[in-house]
């Protein structure tokens, strides 16, 4: 969804500078021909719709993502209550993938309100974090057995999701 008609997210603080300039522009103009100024005013607006039409974007990604997040949380609670039956890698990788889950969780309800590049960077961090706990979750499967093993690999699963949700709510 790249394209000059739909902006991404990282263009949105340019956009939402386009109505001012354009602005600015119509306000300079008012020497100029009446149809000068109504093409500036119509630019204007066609800039402002565009940059609202970015942050309905982001937030809807973010709210995609935040129903991932939520399936994620939902799934390391499930093996959170049974951590006896991980090893100390399985433990960890666990309570790991629940701090990333969070920090998801967070980052995700900061885009849908603010729709703002610092919301955004927020976004691509808690990503990484999810990537991290999922390569961790990884690992620990490598030394689990039976059920366990099962268990983080659902939980590798939901991770990668989340991961992939993110990833769109941040292009």
């Amino acid at each position: 969804m790249h394209g000059a008609a739909t902006p991404t997210p990282r263009r949105l603080a340019r956009l939402l500078m386009l109505p001012v300039v354009a602005g600015t522009l119509a306000l300079g103009l008012t020497a100029c021909s009446s149809s000068d100024v109504e093409d500036a005013k119509q630019s204007a607006k066609d800039a402002a719709s565009q940059a609202s039409q970015a942050v309905d974007e982001l937030k809807a990604k973010a709210e995609e993502a935040r129903s991932a997040a939520d399936d994620a949380r939902a799934k390391v609670d499930e093996l959170a209550a049974d951590l006896q039956s991980f090893d100390d890698n399985g433990k960890q990788a666990v309570n790991d993938a629940s701090t990333a889950v969070a920090d998801a969780q967070s980052a995700l309800d900061e885009a849908q309100a603010q729709g703002s590049a610092d919301a955004q960077q927020k976004v691509d961090d808690a990503k990484q974090k999810v990537e991290d706990a999922q390569a961790e979750v990884d690992a620990a499967k490598e030394s689990a057995t039976g059920s366990a093993a099962d268990a983080l690999d659902a939980l590798s699963a939901q991770l990668a999701a989340l991961s992939d949700k993110l990833d769109a709510a941040g292009s």
